[in-house]
């Protein structure tokens, strides 16, 4: 039976930066995150390391010398294997592959100024690039064309290059080998890219191979502590995404190359059925497959819907992981300004009867998210919204819940659920008909709110847990008009609370 992770808590090395934790003290660095998810549904903490810098010498780069302030309290690594084990939670070092921050803070790290032959960007980097088209802009470092993918990732190390593989390897060498972690999270999201452009399907096999030597190197430390390395991936949202940027994940599976295979993006692919790719991948290999749910208020954003909403989304989007089939739900970066509700969450989303009874927001499959790396990077592996589309076209809208509305229903917890569509040019006297898995919804639960959204009550049946179709069609009193558009649905799912 494979280890229970409710919640897998990355803090992206949050608890370091200045900003966060002025002081540096010990007790500063543990309260800025940390304690709040001691004792809740949070069973493993994954620690960024960093960025993988090794020193001229070969030796570990100290994470967050350059940003901490005076008042130095230790080794963080050391200090939170330590403050884990006390609370009894999992604790892994989290890599990430191929930071690229430095696209505009501007490059440090000694191996990449170094080396600039080792880069994505060209070898006579950071000279100017004969990309521009007429008019067009550059961005300010690496003088790609402001809008490309390139323009994020110049910087970023080519992983065809033997020397970046053997840099990385010597990182994971080195900082397990220091510390007593449970395990290694190699991430592949922050930021996905590896290989030029083009280039990434020749390249599966080189990464592939990469992963092989870490599991090797990861097995001979365990071997010699007498205590086995976990390796964990976090790769993006689909299979389909993760080849195109270079990673041949179901290979690494199929091989035992990791222990547990976290899929996705904190900024993308929120509510899609696709992610149930990946879980369905992993457990045919017998590995535990964990969902990453975005930060709070970036669904909001893409939305459009207020950050009151967060709780509700947050709670929706974990309940469709728990209904995909997902092992556990993983944040990344999930600093909250309201403490005190993102741990009421940490104590909500690692289960899904703590989940059941809760008031939620569903949003459609179709869009929703950046990618990795803002509305330019995460073009990379994350389409956007497919809204508006023509009401004439009688769009089906595809949306995931995941509670058991039909058995909620039949126990009479549901207060109601509520479709709102919104739609754009159409005049005050039309109207539009929804369909709902094929049952049309009576027209009079059907009202108009404002001219630019309808709300439809819904009843379980016809909407049930898991996937289901939602058809707008134009309605009494239509004329048909083609410019007619759905621009966006939402369906809330609320509660009786007595």
């Amino acid at each position: 039976m494979s280890k229970q992770r409710r919640i897998i808590y990355n803090d992206d090395g949050a608890a370091e930066k200045p900003s966060h934790n002025p002081e540096a003290s010990a007790e500063g660095f543990l309260a800025a995150y940390f304690n709040s998810a001691v004792g809740s549904q949070v069973d493993s903490w994954f620690y960024n390391v960093g960025n993988g810098w090794l020193t001229e010498e070969g030796d570990l780069y100290p994470w967050g010398a350059r940003r901490q302030e005076p008042g130095d309290f230790g080794d963080a690594n050391q200090l939170i294997i330590e403050a884990a084990r006390q609370a009894e939670m999992e604790i892994f070092a989290s890599l990430r592959m191929n930071d690229n921050h430095c696209f505009y803070l501007g490059i440090e790290e000694p191996f990449r100024l170094q080396h600039p032959d080792l880069l994505i960007g060209e070898e006579y980097w950071p000279g100017a690039y004969p990309h521009l088209l007429d008019g067009e802009q550059h961005c300010d470092k690496g003088g790609y064309p402001e809008d490309s993918i390139m323009g994020r990732y110049f910087c970023g190390l080519n992983f065809a290059e033997p020397a970046v593989r053997q840099y990385r390897l010597d990182f994971i060498g080195q900082i397990c080998s220091q510390y007593d972690w449970d395990g290694l999270e190699l991430d592949f999201v922050r930021h996905p890219l590896f290989f030029k452009l083009g280039e990434e399907e020749e390249n599966l096999e080189t990464m592939t191979e990469l992963v092989r030597q870490a599991r090797a190197t990861l097995n001979q430390i365990g071997q010699e502590r007498g205590r086995p390395y976990l390796v964990a991936a976090r790769v993006p949202p689909t299979p389909q995404m993760a080849l195109r940027t270079g990673l041949d994940v179901e290979r690494w599976l199929a091989e035992g190359l990791i222990d547990l295979l976290i899929a996705g993006s904190e900024w993308c692919c929120y509510y899609s059925t696709e992610l149930k790719d990946f879980v369905d991948m992993g457990h045919r290999c017998d590995v535990p497959v964990y969902m990453n749910c975005p930060l709070p208020g970036d669904p909001a954003e893409d939305y459009n819907v207020s950050r009151a909403m967060d709780g509700p989304l947050v709670r929706a989007i974990c309940s469709n992981f728990w209904a995909l089939g997902a092992d556990g739900v993983y944040l990344f970066n999930f600093p909250y300004s309201d403490k005190e509700e993102c741990a009421r969450w940490l104590n909500e989303i690692g289960d899904p009867d703590t989940l059941m009874g809760l008031d939620k927001l569903y949003l459609p499959e179709e869009g929703g998210g950046s990618g990795s790396w803002g509305p330019v990077g995460g073009a990379y592996t994350n389409a956007r919204t497919a809204f508006p589309v023509h009401i004439i076209h009688a769009p089906s809208v595809k949306i995931v819940v995941g509670d058991d509305v039909q058995k909620a229903a039949q126990e009479r917890l549901l207060a109601e659920i509520r479709c709102e569509v919104g739609v754009s040019n159409m005049h005050e006297v039309e109207g539009i008909n929804i369909k709902v898995n094929g049952t049309k919804v009576p027209v009079s639960d059907i009202e108009r709110v404002t001219a630019d959204c309808f709300e439809a009550l819904l009843t379980a049946p016809p909407l049930k847990r898991g996937i289901n179709q939602i058809v707008i069609l134009p309605g009494p009193g239509s004329t048909g008009r083609v410019s007619s558009t759905v621009t966006g649905l939402k369906l809330w799912v609320r509660y009786r609370h007595e």
